[in-house]
């Protein structure tokens, strides 16, 4: 019954069929399959695939359409960085004061997490805050 339910539900959704030309770009298989593939080891994802679809690709395949996403994201994420888009800013919020602070504060690190074993290690931290600083009324106008 569940595979039926799959057969039937896989063709409606996504019109794959045993003839599809694989293609690292293709949407209709290789989307699903790099993302199932962030869950489980390429060669039990290509026999989901086959369960799922009818489709048969080598690990390997996978292996090279989890490649081509990885770098297709790794050159949007650069695009990104590259020229980055400021974030609109409303004009009363623009005219008050910015205040920027920084400093150092010493934590403890210990080898083992979530235990209190092992010898402590001090480590700085940096910290930083950026503030607009406003006007605040109390409920009966003052400052």
């Amino acid at each position: 019954m569940l595979e039926s339910w799959l057969s039937i539900k896989v063709s409606t959704v996504a019109p794959c069929s045993n003839s599809v030309t694989l293609e690292s770009n293709s949407a209709c298989l290789g989307r699903p399959q790099c993302l199932l593939a962030v869950f489980v080891p390429y060669e039990t994802g290509v026999q989901l695939l086959k369960r799922l679809t009818g489709v048969s690709v080598a690990p390997d395949t996978l292996w090279r359409w989890v490649q081509q996403a990885g770098q297709r994201a790794r050159r949007a994420l650069e695009e990104a960085l590259a020229a980055p888009t400021p974030e609109p800013l409303a004009a009363s919020l623009q005219a008050l004061p910015l205040v920027i602070g920084a400093d150092g504060v010493m934590v403890p690190f210990r080898p083992t997490p979530g235990t209190a074993k092992g010898p402590t290690r001090w480590r700085e931290i940096k910290v930083a805050i950026l503030a607009r600083l406003g006007e605040r009324l109390t409920r009966r106008g003052k400052r």
